[in-house]
């Protein structure tokens, strides 16, 4: 069916933003894992891809580490008296490695012998040992390293790493050596599904 439409259009220039492909500087929107030293003084947290410390209130934040720039910094924890910091130091070539670094910044130190998939280090009261997450890979990850699973203890005095549990997350130490902390999911007597709850278990698991 032949028609004729008589009408009037507005035409607009569309809006097209100008991006900086490779800026000098650039800053970030995303500060994670961020952890306070204990006297307040200092806070340390990960941002593309490396801790960095700021003094506080208004401190500049410079990198924590002097490490190879081709590994990511993750995971970060004081020790009981703020002198050094742990951390997971990873790389998808080497996977990961659980590393100590002097609250100062500087460089690092590997603690753990074998490759793996760590997470959330927590050094004990006294700074003598870590606790710290084992899990599995495959996926986004190299499925490589993933036979034991679990949480550790590690002396940073030498020695292997002990399992003290087969499951659990969030593994940290209490006032003393002697006992460690955990979440875990367990069966419930009231609700319909497992439910999370707080466990405690002894040094040797």
């Amino acid at each position: 069916i032949p028609f004729h439409v008589k009408d009037e259009r507005e035409a607009i220039r569309p809006f097209r933003a100008t991006v900086d492909v490779a800026p000098p500087m650039i800053k970030t929107r995303m500060a994670r894992f961020p952890v306070l030293s204990p006297d307040g003084r200092t806070v340390v947290f990960e941002t593309f891809g490396k801790l960095w410390r700021k003094v506080l209130p208004d401190g500049e934040p410079t990198r924590l580490t002097r490490d190879d720039s081709a590994a990511f910094e993750l995971y970060p924890a004081f020790s009981r008296d703020g002198g050094q910091i742990t951390f997971v130091r990873w790389t998808d070539a080497d996977l990961g490695a659980i590393h100590v670094v002097p609250q100062a910044g500087g460089a690092s130190r590997a603690v753990t012998a074998q490759p793996g998939h760590y997470h959330s280090p927590r050094f004990s009261p006294d700074g003598s040992e870590l606790v710290y997450s084992a899990g599995a890979g495959g996926y986004l990850t190299a499925p490589d390293w993933s036979e034991h699973t679990g949480i550790f203890r590690l002396s940073l005095e030498g020695g292997a790493p002990v399992r003290i549990a087969r499951e659990g997350q969030d593994a940290h130490y209490g006032a003393r050596n002697d006992r460690i902390y955990l979440t875990r999911d367990i069966d419930s007597e009231t609700e319909p599904g497992p439910v999370r709850a707080l466990v405690s278990v002894n040094r040797a698991g």
